[in-house]
């Protein structure tokens, strides 16, 4: 009787891993150059209970070992980018800390841009009404985040 619920409990955690792989890889392509790791996961817990899952990734490119982070988040905890600025373009001056963002399309999925110099660049994609993906690297990366972005973007 255990070694059945242990054996069942172990398919379930099979079960799950795979089901978490399996949609990350499709949303996050293997990309030439670039190796794709999970680095964690961890659900996203309110007074509510569940409210959504938090996945981290790198992007390792292979010439340099550089890498690009790449958030994947679901669920209601994380909101959406429904209200987003109308205005395209824009920055966080006078009181900020000298970021500005930029608003555009990647293949009709909404992005925002936010560039902090000296910290580094944050795309965020809204890839459906309860998931997000943000990729972040340092900001002499803005051009790899872009490209990265496409890539997930033409996938979807």
């Amino acid at each position: 009787m255990i070694k059945m619920i242990r054996d069942k409990f172990l398919l379930a955690v099979v079960t799950v891993l795979v089901a978490q792989v399996c949609f990350a890889s499709a949303l996050l392509p293997e990309i030439p150059g670039w190796t794709l790791v999970q680095v964690g996961s961890r659900d996203m817990l309110s007074a509510k209970g569940p409210q959504g899952v938090l996945e981290e990734y790198s992007y390792r490119r292979d010439s340099d070992d550089r890498s690009i982070k790449a958030l994947i988040l679901s669920g209601t905890a994380f909101g959406t980018q429904k209200n987003r600025p109308s205005d395209p373009r824009g920055a966080d001056d006078p009181m900020g800390d000298g970021g500005s963002f930029q608003v555009k399309t990647i293949y009709d999925i909404p992005v925002v841009i936010e560039t902090v110099p000296h910290i580094g660049i944050a795309l965020s994609m809204a890839i459906s009404k309860d998931t997000t993906i943000v990729l972040e690297a340092p900001e002499k990366m803005a051009q790899e985040v872009e490209n990265i972005a496409l890539a997930i973007g033409k996938g979807i």
